[in-house]
């Protein structure tokens, strides 16, 4: 199920119900990696029941970053 929660894009995944739930930022660089994980994740899981929410984030910094920082990497 995929989801418009204000700009951001979310995607669920429900497998049974309740159980564990699992949140992955999947960036705009790396698009379906986390759709591949939610398969592979089905396909292992078998009766363990669980919910998979994977959100977009498109700028790493101003959404992830709780303070601001030294750079670590590059210009960012």
């Amino acid at each position: 199920m995929v989801r418009q929660i204000d700009d951001v894009k979310v995607n669920i995944y429900h497998h049974g119900e309740g159980g564990a739930c699992f949140y992955i930022a999947e960036s705009d660089w790396e698009v379906g990696s986390a759709d591949t994980f939610a398969l592979l994740l089905a396909g292992k899981a078998e009766d363990e029941a669980y919910t998979l929410i994977i959100y977009e984030v498109t700028d790493w910094n101003a959404q992830l970053s709780p303070w601001n920082a030294r750079t670590a990497f590059g210009e960012e």
